[in-house]
């Protein structure tokens, strides 16, 4: 569900930043793609998709994210998917 989600309409870099966070990643929400962000991702990447280590958002990426957050941290789910792109911009 998360990768249709994501294909048509991908997470701001604020939301990735949140929801890694959420996970218990240590990263500063900046709302811009930085060197720790990269760095982050770097290390979620690496642990759960290592054969696709890109130091970006991807599709896939942000599926596996949501989805890990949908099932571990469901309460905050609602509040990540809803955030508005404001920061972004």
């Amino acid at each position: 569900a998360y990768w249709e989600r994501f294909n048509r309409d991908m997470p701001t870099v604020l939301q990735v930043q949140k929801a890694l966070h959420v996970y218990g990643y240590r990263i500063e929400r900046t709302g811009e793609m930085d060197e720790q962000t990269r760095n982050v991702l770097r290390a979620f990447q690496h642990h759960f998709l290592p054969y696709r280590v890109t130091r970006e958002i991807t599709v896939e990426t942000a599926a596996v994210l949501f989805a890990l957050i949908d099932k571990y941290y469901p309460n905050d789910l609602d509040a990540l998917l809803a955030m508005s792109e404001e920061v972004e911009e």
